[in-house]
């Protein structure tokens, strides 16, 4: 009876220890798992990150090289008209326009980079101040005129009578509607028309760029706000970021942007700012 009741104790502390042995061995092997699954995850960002790095470079590469070739070609038309007995003033004034083109395109596409860069790591500061949403519209207007006067495009400004004062960054704002006229004038055919419109709200402002152009697909209108985003696979008329970085500073002033479309009518881009307190 002593024998039989000292192996039923052994049994059972046997038993316990393949308990604690299973116990053990299954934690030991969650934790695998799980550090397997992180490692996974972690390879799976790292490389999404190697592939949009890839495709940044690419296309940053791809549109500096067409600057750098238009101010190279520029310059050498330049050399070549200098050097001959008769300078033809219009063709030189030409060339030089194409090398300010090239220069612009570059400066627009390093500073886009940097804004995005900043927006990761949340150092794009707004530097907000009371401004009159009238004459921000009116400040767009004349800085497109010569190009709207260009491509015999009519541009307009729809506001009430009185001012709106928001509180904005002013130069941010401005690349914003910079952008949304840019693209406007981008997309529609010449002789097209471009209105921007400033409309009170309770405690907002509701500003808006409408074109009569193409229109934009209902499937894409949620996707043009996003990083690198091109309505088109094999349009390469500017890097895709334009938009993206409306959204942020947009958002950054609490404020929101959309897009309405007809397809073959026009689009119009909206985006809110919050008033002025003392304008409400």
């Amino acid at each position: 009876m002593t024998a039989e009741a000292l192996l039923e104790n052994e049994r059972k502390e046997t038993d316990s220890n393949l308990l604690e042995e299973r116990v053990h061995t299954d934690v030991e092997s969650e934790q695998i798992s799980n550090l397997l699954s992180d490692e996974t995850v972690s390879h799976d960002v790292t490389r999404a990150a190697l592939v949009t790095k890839d495709q940044i470079m690419a296309i940053v590469s791809h549109d500096l090289q067409n600057s750098i070739v238009a101010i190279s070609i520029g310059a050498h038309l330049m050399r070549r008209g200098l050097s001959e007995d008769a300078v033809d003033t219009v063709s030189l004034l030409e060339t030089l326009g194409m090398i300010e083109q090239g220069a612009a395109g570059m400066d627009r596409l390093i500073s886009a980079l940097l804004d995005v860069e900043r927006m990761a790591q949340d150092k794009l500061i707004l530097k907000l101040e009371r401004v009159d949403v009238r004459a921000i519209l009116q400040e767009c207007v004349d800085l497109f005129a010569p190009v709207v006067s260009s491509k015999s495009f009519s541009m307009t400004i729809h506001t009430g009578p009185e001012p709106i004062f928001a509180d904005l960054d002013h130069d941010r704002i401005l690349q914003v509607l910079s952008n949304l006229i840019g693209n406007a004038l981008k997309f529609t055919p010449n002789g097209g028309t471009i209105e921007l419109s400033a409309r009170k709200q309770e405690t907002q402002v509701e500003i808006s760029v409408t074109d009569n152009g193409p229109g934009i697909p209902e499937q894409a209108t949620a996707l043009i706000f996003e990083r690198f985003s091109q309505l088109k696979s094999n349009d390469r008329r500017g890097l895709g970021l334009g938009l993206f970085i409306a959204k942020w500073i947009v958002g950054a002033h609490k404020g929101r942007i959309w897009v309405t479309s007809n397809v073959g009518k026009g689009s119009t881009f909206s985006f809110t700012l919050p008033l002025d307190p003392g304008s409400q």
